[in-house]
This record gives structure tokens, C-alpha cells and sequence, in this order.
């Protein structure tokens, strides 16, 4: 009797402990292996669906200038561009120059022969203000607008020849923000930014070039005084520039947002989550 008690517990022993048949291990070897290579891969370029936009870095490539050049009417354009703004600072400051040689009574004239200083100043000032008119209209319609629309041609033209797979990959709000913020920009803002440098920087090259010839012990303080203004200039610039990236980039998923918002309401209202989508809406509009 206690050798059968003996062989029943270790019978029983045996069935507890015996091990996994073959199509067990197999069905669980390929569990883990499925497992495992998800996890594997799980980092991989055609893992997501969808990835985080791109945002540039460093200074912006001379590539960039080119392709706005070349959509501007190439460098011919920008060559009399360049010379329409030089004629209309000189004439502008040959205005100052003859109105100082009026006050200091050049060439034996008196300051009260009005008949000799008003038309040839009068002449200088309406002339300065046909050229910087020109030169607006120029630069501002001529290049701007061509640049403008070739972009805009090339954007949408691009989009319309995209495969399939572009539209599955890319989110709504990014294609949106290419349409409309980054258009916006190209359109307005860099022509504007154009447009008040070229205001800022020309009055100040003629204001170094007559200062320069009229007291030439200036030059040497000028040098120490641009390198200054380069260092500075490296110093700021890396952050404003990334400001300005950073901004359109945090722009593409609220349109994302507002798409997908717009095209589930039924369905957002159907179960009251307007409150959620509030709340996300807030969110990323606090992050922009």
C-alpha cells in the first residue's frame, strides 16, 4: 500500500511538473517573437502612421535665397532693384545737401534768393519721392507679388502631384499651415521685413558714406562700431530665428485640431465632449 501511495504521488508529481507539448512551445515562441520584434521596431521610419514636423535649425541655407530669388524674376531683378534703391538715397540726400548749402549761402549766393534755391530744391525732393515710390512699388509688387504667386503655383502644384500615401501620413493641420501661415508669411511679412530694412539700412549707408568723406577720422571708429554690431548680431539672431520656427511649427496641430473638431461635431456633441475638446483646443493654443 505505501509503495502504491508512493507511485500515485509521484504519478501525480509527474503530471503537475510535465512539461509544455510542442505546439504549445510553438504557438508561445511565436507570441514572444511577434512581441518582441513590435518592440524592435516600434522606433522605426514606417512604425507611426503619422510623425512630429520637422523643424529646421542653424541659419537658413543659400539654397532658400536662391529659390525665392529665382521665383522672384532671377537676379536681373534683384541687380535693379538694388540700383533703384541707390538713385533714390542719393537723391535724397543730395535734398539735405543742397538744402545745407542754401543755409551756408554756396557759391556767393544769398540765402534770400529764392528764385535760385527753391526750384533746384524743390526739383531734389519731388525726384527723391518718385524714386522711393518706384522703388516700393518695384520691390514690393514687381519681385514680391511674382515670388508670391510662383511659390503659390509650385506649392499647390506640388500637393495636387503627391502620392496617396502623403495624405495617410501627413495630418490635415500640417498641409493647412503650408496654405495659410507659411503662405501668409511669404506673401506679407517677408516683403514687409524687406521693405522696412530696406528703409532702415539704406539712410544709414549714406549717413556713413557722407559722414565718412566729410570727416574721415570716422572710418576707423566705423570699423570698431560694425564689429560690434556683427557680434551682437550673431549673438541674437540663432534665438529670434528659432522663435520664429518654433511658432509656425506649433501652429500645425492646432489647425489639425480645429479640422478634426470641425469634422466630428456631430459626433463630439452626440457624447458631450465639447468640454475635452475645449480643453485641447486651449492647450495647444497656450503652447503656440
Amino acid at each position: 500500500e505505501a509503495g502504491g501511495a508512493d507511485g500515485g504521488e509521484a504519478d501525480g508529481a509527474g503530471a503537475k511538473g510535465e512539461r509544455p507539448s510542442l505546439s504549445e512551445q510553438t504557438i508561445g515562441l511565436r507570441e514572444r517573437t511577434v512581441v518582441e520584434i513590435g518592440d524592435a521596431r516600434k522606433d522605426d521610419a514606417g512604425a507611426h502612421l503619422s510623425t512630429l514636423e520637422e523643424r529646421q535649425t542653424g541659419s537658413i541655407s543659400s539654397a532658400v535665397w536662391r529659390a525665392y530669388i529665382a521665383a522672384g524674376g532671377g537676379r536681373g531683378l534683384v541687380l535693379i532693384a538694388a540700383v533703384m534703391c541707390c538713385v533714390d538715397r542719393a537723391l535724397v540726400t543730395m535734398t539735405d545737401i543742397w538744402l545745407t548749402y542754401w543755409i551756408e549761402a554756396k557759391w556767393d549766393r544769398h540765402p534770400d534768393d529764392i528764385d535760385f534755391w527753391i526750384p533746384i530744391y524743390v526739383a531734389f525732393a519731388f525726384c527723391a519721392s518718385i524714386a522711393v515710390y518706384g522703388r516700393s512699388v518695384f520691390v514690393l509688387v514687381v519681385i514680391g507679388c511674382r515670388a508670391a504667386a510662383r511659390l503659390q503655383v509650385q506649392l499647390l502644384d506640388t500637393m495636387l502631384r503627391a502620392p496617396t500615401s502623403f495624405f495617410e501620413t501627413t495630418p490635415s493641420g500640417r498641409i493647412l499651415n503650408r496654405f495659410t501661415s507659411d503662405t501668409e508669411m511669404c506673401d506679407n511679412t517677408v516683403l514687409m521685413n524687406l521693405q522696412q530694412w530696406i528703409n532702415c539700412i539704406m539712410p544709414i549707408a549714406s549717413t556713413i558714406v557722407v559722414v565718412s568723406v566729410v570727416n574721415p577720422i570716422f572710418v576707423p571708429w566705423l570699423l570698431v562700431l560694425c564689429v560690434l554690431y556683427v557680434c551682437l548680431y550673431r549673438y541674437s539672431v540663432n534665438a529670434t530665428r528659432d522663435i520664429q520656427r518654433l511658432n509656425q511649427v506649433s501652429r500645425s496641430p492646432i489647425y489639425s485640431q480645429f479640422s478634426e473638431t470641425l469634422s466630428g461635431l456631430t459626433t463630439i456633441r452626440s457624447y458631450g465632449a465639447e468640454r475635452r475638446f475645449e480643453a485641447d483646443a486651449e492647450r495647444l493654443l497656450n503652447r503656440n
